[in-house]
């Protein structure tokens, strides 16, 4: 059943999970390496420039890209093999 399937049940109350996928985004992010956890919160959470976060952390722009894209991959890897997700979206 699709999502919009489901939100289209009659007498069906939708949960709202939007603090759970904040919770489990929050601790893939806990999970990456050092490296990757400062790219994701310099770049999403601060909202840095990848010209400064290369700067402040000695490395080109093209690396901090590549770094952040590693990193976001595997966030993403880790969010998809979550229960919680799996169990939503299946």
């Amino acid at each position: 059943m699709s999502e919009t399937d489901f939100l289209m049940q009659p007498g069906m109350e939708v949960p709202d999970l939007t603090v759970t996928h904040n919770n489990i985004v929050l601790a893939a992010i806990e999970q990456l390496s050092d490296r990757h956890r400062l790219v994701i919160e310099a770049i999403f959470f601060e909202r840095i420039s990848y010209g400064k976060l290369a700067t402040r952390m000695g490395f080109s722009k093209p690396y901090v890209w590549r770094t952040t894209k590693k990193a976001v991959d595997t966030v993403g890897r880790i969010i998809a093999s979550d229960p919680h997700i799996l169990k939503r979206y299946q």
